[in-house]
């Protein structure tokens, strides 16, 4: 059983035609079943506005736990201050005293710095 040239055009044709529908079905179908498919678009395109906003390289790609993080992150520059944090008074007072403080005021605790070797970040 030998095969003409058309019918083996025609043939081909047909698994091409085949196999870019269900390409295109599969995507498709993958879209309605995930339900954090819009979710992730939105934090998508809220990444993309906060890359922008920090003048980052747009062409920067996040995996999916670095978007979710991207949507959280709050600029100094949308005025968000310690005022709009409500209700969380004893986690403002621990923030302030354990990151905000020692950061502003370097030089007073590089004399409680530990000089242990072993308690230290390797060099």
């Amino acid at each position: 059983m030998s095969l003409s040239m058309d019918q083996a055009l025609n043939f081909c044709i047909r698994v091409a035609v085949a196999t870019v529908a269900s390409i295109v079905i599969m995507k498709l179908a993958v879209r309605y079943i995930d339900p954090n498919h819009s979710i992730n678009k939105n934090a998508k395109k809220k990444a993309a506005q906060v890359i922008k906003t920090l003048g980052l390289d747009p062409s920067i790609e996040l995996n999916e736990y670095e978007l979710r993080i991207a949507t959280q992150f709050v600029h100094c520059g949308q005025g968000a201050d310690w005022c709009d944090i409500g209700g969380c008074g004893a986690v403002i007072e621990e923030i302030n005293d354990r990151i905000i403080i020692p950061l502003k005021i370097r030089n007073i605790y590089k004399k409680l710095a530990l000089t242990s070797n072993l308690l230290s970040p390797p060099k």
